[in-house]
C-alpha cells in the first residue's frame, strides 16, 4: 500500500533526517549521531511518515477481518458492502489523525536512529514542554504501541 511505501522510505532514510549536529546518546554525548544531516523540518516529516505506519498495520487487520467474515462466517457481497468502508476509514483515518495531531502539537523529535514522537523540548534546556508534550509516553502508547 501507499502507507507501506511512505513509511519504508522514512525508515530507509533513518538518521539522515535527524537534525545535523544532534548529539548521540551513546558514548560521552559529544559525538553527533552518525549521518544526521537533516533539519527540524525533515525530522518532523520523517516522524509524520513513521507514525503513518500504524495505518498499514491496521489495514492488515482490516484484511484479516474481511477474510474472517467472508470465509469463516460466510458473509455475502451485499452484507460486506455495508461495512467495507470501515476497512478503509478506520486504519487510514486513525493513521492520518494521529500523525497530524503529533505534528500539530510539535511532538516529533529524534531517537537515535530516526524521528518519531519524542518532543524536542526534552533535550533542549531553552524549550519548555507543553501540557500535551508532558504526556508523550502515553501518546506513544495510544498512537502506536497499544494499537500494534
Amino acid at each position: 500500500s501507499l502507507v507501506d511505501i511512505l513509511t519504508s522510505s522514512a525508515m530507509f532514510l533513518g538518521s539522515i533526517m535527524i537534525p545535523r549536529g544532534t548529539p548521540s546518546w551513546f558514548g560521552d554525548g559529544t559525538q553527533p549521531i552518525f549521518w544526521a544531516v537533516g533539519t527540524k523540518r525533515t525530522c518532523d516529516m520523517a516522524g509524520y511518515l513513521g507514525q503513518l505506519q500504524v495505518g498499514g498495520v491496521l489495514f492488515n487487520a482490516s484484511l484479516a477481518t474481511y477474510y474472517l467474515l467472508t470465509v469463516y462466517y460466510g458473509w455475502n457481497d451485499v452484507k460486506l458492502k455495508k461495512v467495507e468502508w470501515l476497512f478503509y476509514v478506520i486504519p487510514f483515518g486513525y493513521a492520518l489523525a494521529t500523525s497530524t495531531f503529533a505534528a500539530a502539537t510539535n511532538m516529533y523529535g529524534h531517537v537515535e536512529w530516526t524521528c518519531w514522537i519524542l518532543p524536542e523540548a526534552l533535550f533542549d534546556d531553552g524549550l519548555e514542554l507543553t501540557n500535551i508534550q508532558r504526556h508523550f509516553q502515553m501518546i506513544q502508547w495510544l498512537f502506536l504501541f497499544g494499537v500494534v
